[in-house]
């Protein structure tokens, strides 16, 4: 919720998106800050779009003093900031140096295998424990689950 003491708002693209419905002037905003912006989406491009009509409509009016700039910042890690630049007709562009790190991908089972994580099938909670089972009336005769080899019936 916002209110007169707000002085920070975290929202989503789609509720800065109604918030500009509302309000295309976004009266009482100093700044708003885009991160992901190479995360390209309908509602992430068409806010671009939106913004920049508003920072024209606004450059128009001419006069700060009854419609106050708002200072816009988009932010990406990987995007080409050349042109967002250009699309925002030459807007200054900061860069800052940085290097990017290694990522890993790892999956489900390359996680188990790494930790030699097992799971106990006798356990209650397990869904297709044997304890499990009998307690919902749809146990086998016998325990018929896979064990690592250490540990004992």
């Amino acid at each position: 919720k916002v209110c007169d003491d707000t002085r920070l708002l975290f929202c989503t693209t789609g509720v800065l998106l109604r918030r500009l419905e509302k309000d295309p002037t976004l009266q009482g905003i100093t700044h708003v800050l885009v991160d992901e912006v190479h995360e390209r989406t309908v509602e992430g491009d068409f806010l671009l779009m939106a913004l920049k009509e508003m920072l024209a409509r606004k450059e128009e009016a001419g006069d700060t003093n009854k419609i106050p700039m708002v200072k816009v910042g988009l932010m990406s890690a990987t995007m080409d900031g050349d042109v967002l630049a250009k699309y925002f007709d030459g807007a200054p562009r900061v860069s800052f140096p940085g290097r990017a790190f290694p990522v890993a991908t790892l999956h489900l089972e390359d996680a188990i295998a790494t930790t030699k994580h097992w799971v106990d099938r006798q356990a209650e909670w397990c869904h297709g424990s044997h304890a499990n089972q009998r307690k919902s009336g749809k146990a086998a005769a016998k325990d018929e689950s896979k064990r690592p080899p250490s540990e004992p019936e």
